[in-house]
């Protein structure tokens, strides 16, 4: 008759005290982790009440604020190249020459209608014009843009102005590009 040795694993009493140190390890670090003990507690809470006066602004708060953001507009919307001749004010923000030469523009209020005229000027008194709409944004609006095919110009210098019309008020902006 054949008899069966019974097998002795030598390392299981280590495997099974690693796994139960292992497992208590965890528990621990979920329960430091739970109660925000070290080093789970970066965020401490302060007793300090925020000084932040949640009152409606004064009239001389308003106008200091309301000067500050004239402030911001004029200074971003006077780039060199561009001339601003009325009360809107007009950037001539991209130029990218191609196949198709794509113009851009940012308009310093936010309107809903009026009109954008493109006028350009080139080498050999070439001239381009074109005309499109105004799209609002939330807080400018822009040219609705001008794609001008490169087979209608001509190579060399172009002037390019874009003149804005709405509710009454204009602006225009001018600079130059080699094309």
């Amino acid at each position: 008759m054949i008899q069966l040795k019974k097998r002795e694993f030598p390392h299981r009493r280590q495997t099974v005290v690693f796994v139960l140190i292992v497992l208590v390890g965890c528990i621990l670090a979920t329960y430091a982790y739970s109660a925000k003990l070290l080093p789970f507690n970066q965020q401490r809470e302060t007793s300090e009440t925020n000084n932040t006066a949640l009152d409606s602004p004064s009239n001389s708060q308003q106008s200091t604020g309301s000067l500050a953001k004239e402030e911001v507009v004029n200074k971003s919307t006077s780039t060199p190249g561009d001339s601003n001749d009325g009360s809107i004010p007009v950037v001539i923000t991209a130029i990218q020459p191609g196949d198709t030469v794509l113009i851009r523009t940012t308009i310093g209020i936010i309107a809903t209608e009026g009109t954008c005229v493109l006028n350009m000027n080139g080498p050999d008194g070439k001239t381009y014009r074109g005309s499109t709409g105004i799209q609002a944004m939330s807080s400018t609006s822009t040219c609705k843009g001008f794609n001008v095919p490169l087979s209608e110009l001509s190579s060399g210098k172009w002037t390019i102005t874009i003149s804005v019309k709405s509710a009454g008020a204009y602006g225009s902006a001018t600079a130059e590009a080699t094309l």
